[in-house]
């Protein structure tokens, strides 16, 4: 983390890496379409978790609405799902890439917090 900037330089600089490699095979639609994969994959999973969290917590201040709520954050994951499952019939091998580097943050994750364990000790 950068101290002056609270950001994830590391993390920036791997994903610079990573994406200076994709951009070198001059592949692009390829890099495009793993790319939106992943976006897409996050964007459902993040309003599947507004409905989650209004249910699970009803109590909460909500800072912010959700314009009809909830059939437009249905209606939007239901999309979602369809165009992540087109991708995935239409271009699988991109579509596993992009699944792939998302679930490349799991071991990372429990790398990292392995690590942070030790530098508290």
């Amino acid at each position: 983390m950068n101290q002056r900037f609270r950001t994830p330089e590391v993390s920036i600089g791997l994903q610079a890496c990573i994406a200076g490699v994709f951009a070198l095979t001059g592949q692009y639609e390829a890099l495009f379409t793993k790319v939106i994969f992943a976006e897409f994959l996050f964007y459902a999973l993040v309003t599947a978790g507004i409905i989650v969290l209004r249910r699970r917590e009803p109590h909460l201040a909500r800072p912010y609405k959700t314009l009809g709520y909830p059939i437009v954050p249905i209606i939007f994951i239901v999309l979602s799902l369809l165009f992540l499952a087109n991708t995935f019939r239409e271009r699988r091998t991109d579509s596993l890439w992009g699944l792939g580097l998302v679930g490349s943050g799991i071991p990372a994750y429990y790398l990292w917090s392995i690590w942070k364990r030790r530098m508290n000790s």
